[in-house]
């Protein structure tokens, strides 16, 4: 196998060789560099030679486990090295031995391909981003080596690279924080035992972040109808109709663009019914698809401020992380 200069390496590890046909098929159809190992000996072999980015591996293989497979190749080409897992429903257990890994992202099975492409994505655009900060980091001190030497000629240029570097490491510590932030959530999805000890973990984790906030949360039925199953807020939630009817004005659009949504309540009060309207004054609403898989929407959780504080950027970055983890949880409870 050539591997082209510059193309990420996406190693999968599975006992299966068709399920490692399947998923280096999907990898490479979305411009990866995938090659599969069916054992912990191929793995180290193939790493040895095209030396990868990322790893996919399931947690249970015949003669090992997807655990002692990336420690080990950690071992030789460092503990940065990202990690996909893939796993059974409800094994517990086999999860939280898991989380030890911080992995990247926990799979379930059968594989939701989309989702294992888009967290590959998401986590080697990551890896980028960071390389490209420790360049930028390197490229300063040299610079400021070169500004100490010839004075002041140079202590514009590193002030102006030290702004781009203050700028870059701040993006790259709100990216990294966010994934802390995601990785926590996730392992305290494992002990979560209904949907409302998901849902509180969920609301808790935006009022962590941000202080007061308010929420309702929507599942599907066996008539694949949404119905509230819980509501929250701080210092207590509001009434069930106001927030069953400001949950339910929020589905139509989440339906049609299932992505998270931040919408100024009073900028568009032909969304709501007009009973709510003296109620909206300085509420913002944040919609949430919970997509167990793509065209799949299984829940919405619809958060919403008073007050006019709105959502900032942060909260709707981690918002668009957490969805797909708490579908999951949702579905295996």
């Amino acid at each position: 196998m050539n591997v082209a200069k510059d193309t990420p390496v996406v190693l999968v590890v599975d006992d299966e060789a068709s399920i490692c046909g399947c998923l280096t098929d999907a990898l490479s159809s979305e411009g990866f560099q995938a090659i599969s190992a069916t054992n912990l000996k191929q793995a180290m072999e193939l790493a040895r030679k095209y030396r990868p980015d990322l790893v996919v591996t399931d947690l249970r293989l015949a003669e090992t486990t997807g655990l002692d497979v990336v420690d080990t190749l950690r071992r030789h080409f460092g503990q940065d090295l990202p990690a996909v897992i893939i796993t059974g429903h409800g094994d517990l257990a086999a999860l939280s031995a898991a989380s030890r890994l911080r992995p990247v992202e926990v799979i379930d099975k059968p594989v939701d391909l989309q989702r294992l492409t888009s967290t590959v994505r998401a986590e080697l655009s990551r890896q980028q981003h960071k390389r490209q900060a420790q360049k930028r980091i390197e490229r300063v001190r040299k610079l400021a080596h070169k500004a100490k030497q010839s004075g002041k000629r140079d202590a514009t240029i590193l002030s102006t690279a030290c702004a781009d570097l203050t700028s870059t490491c701040q993006s790259l510590q709100g990216r990294l924080e966010r994934q802390e932030s995601v990785l926590q959530y996730q392992t305290e999805l494992l002990n979560c035992n209904c949907e409302d000890d998901i849902f509180r973990r969920l609301f808790k984790l935006f009022v962590e972040r941000g202080g007061a906030v308010f929420g309702v949360a929507l599942l599907c039925d066996s008539a694949a109808e949404l119905q509230m199953v819980g509501r929250f807020g701080v210092p207590q939630p509001d009434g069930a109709n106001f927030c069953n009817a400001l949950a339910m004005a929020m589905v139509p659009s989440a339906l049609t663009r299932p992505e998270v949504q931040v919408v100024d309540c009073m900028d568009n009060l032909s969304l709501f019914p007009e009973v709510l309207h003296r109620k909206l004054i300085g509420v913002t609403a944040m919609a949430v698809p919970l997509m167990a898989s793509e065209g799949q929407m299984i829940g919405l959780v619809v958060l919403y401020r008073k007050g006019e504080q709105p959502f900032p950027e942060e909260d709707i970055a981690l918002a668009e992380l957490i969805g797909p983890s708490t579908a999951a949880a949702a579905m295996r409870t």
